[in-house]
């Protein structure tokens, strides 16, 4: 992010990389979406981003689908949030979509 502390980033990062999942799901458009309306309110960014044009989770899809075994030790993507590479954000739908 922009302005952020390169040190900061790192050291965030040690973090994050435990629990990354790189595959791509409607969670993944949902949490961007959380994270951009929190930042804007916060005043940390302008208005929010448009999720769809940010997105093209088509690479990402088709590693999952040609190399399945690079995610064997995450669990399944429920059926309710697999996306398809022309999916488009809806927060309510990606919402029910992504509920645990």
């Amino acid at each position: 992010m922009t302005g952020t502390d390169p040190d900061i980033a790192r050291a965030a990062m040690e973090h994050n990389l435990a629990q990354l999942d790189g595959r791509f799901s409607a969670c993944n458009y949902l949490a961007l979406d959380t994270v951009s309306r929190l930042l804007s309110e916060q005043g940390v960014t302008g208005a929010d981003i448009d999720v769809d044009s940010v997105v093209d989770p088509s690479f990402v899809l088709a590693v999952q689908e040609d190399h399945p075994e690079l995610f064997d030790d995450l669990p399944e993507v429920p059926d309710s949030a697999r996306i398809t590479p022309d999916h488009t954000f809806d927060r309510a739908a990606d919402e029910e979509a992504c509920a645990v």
